[in-house]
């Protein structure tokens, strides 16, 4: 079987997601760039509801079978699962870190026909053989206070993590543009063993996306040994439970202020224990081969 996969250049999220797909693929299914040419395809969203459903209504008018990878809900412009499930019910397979299924029945919708098999309910993942602690002859040393990983940093913590390190006297590592802050560093464009370092001599790792992510940076950046720190939603304390710091998803002043908090106390170290954890729980492989065989 041919299959179309969207490869996404500039998200460097859905570009793991990607590989991940292709490494763990069965051997009957061929990737092909020529979306004319396959017998499925697989699509991320990310946006704007609209665009989503002309693309599937052009599938389905050619008679192409898709499958969707839905990483938001809530910030696109129509958010209720109303707006979304004659797509899902016509999919091969949507597969999201919501539980849509749930999501479907706590709104009260009742729909003909309504598959649940539809949907596959899985998080996303990380790679144990890039993501490892690099720094185990240093101790607990970790220099770093926080790692933030942003393309936008008034939308993912990055400007509010940088005030909060500031209050305290410690270091922040901004992954990303240079954010002009006392007490701040940054890397542009980090390679995968960089940023396993960086992670694996800091205390936290930020994911503090506004409104809706699932931020892949904390898994990897946990198997480094560095503390996730996240808003207080659902689906966080549904995948993290215990292995994550939680704070509300505040006004910017508050968010400094939680954060200030926090790095005023002493970090949780993670252990071997919760590394087991995270390896099972987020294991690409068991993930991606879980999808191709519910999508085949």
């Amino acid at each position: 079987m041919k299959v179309y996969l969207e490869l996404p250049t500039q998200n460097r999220g859905l570009q793991r997601v990607y590989n991940a797909l292709v490494k763990y693929k069965p051997n009957e299914i061929e990737i092909t760039h020529d979306e004319s040419e396959a017998d499925l395809v697989i699509f991320h969203i990310i946006g704007r509801h609209d665009q989503v459903e002309s693309k599937t209504i052009d599938l389905r008018a050619r008679d192409i079978p898709y499958a969707m990878i839905q990483y938001v809900l809530k910030s696109t412009q129509k958010p209720s699962a109303v707006e979304w499930i004659d797509m899902w019910n016509n999919a091969k397979l949507v597969w999201s870190y919501y539980d849509l299924k749930q999501i479907v029945i706590d709104e009260g919708l009742r729909f003909e026909p309504f598959n649940p098999d539809n949907f596959y309910f899985a998080p996303l993942g990380a790679d144990s053989e890039v993501f490892y602690e690099r720094n185990m002859n240093v101790g607990t040393e970790r220099p770093i206070t926080i790692t933030v990983l942003s393309q936008h940093a008034l939308s993912e913590g990055a400007r509010e993590a940088s005030f909060a390190v500031q209050n305290v006297g410690g270091h922040l590592m901004h992954i990303g543009h240079n954010l002009r802050r006392k007490n701040t560093s940054y890397i542009e464009n980090a390679e995968d063993d960089r940023l396993a370092k960086v992670y694996s001599v800091s205390k936290y790792v930020g994911g503090l996306r506004r409104i809706e992510g699932f931020e892949l940076p904390c898994i990897e950046g946990l198997l480094c040994g560095a503390r996730p720190i996240l808003f207080d939603r659902p689906h966080y304390r549904k995948w993290y439970g215990d292995l994550a710091e939680y704070i509300p998803e505040n006004s910017r002043e508050g968010v400094i202020e939680s954060l200030t908090e926090l790095f005023k106390k002493e970090v949780r170290p993670v252990t071997l224990a919760e590394k087991s954890v995270v390896l099972d729980r987020f294991d690409w492989k068991r993930i991606i081969t879980n999808f191709w065989n519910k999508l085949i």
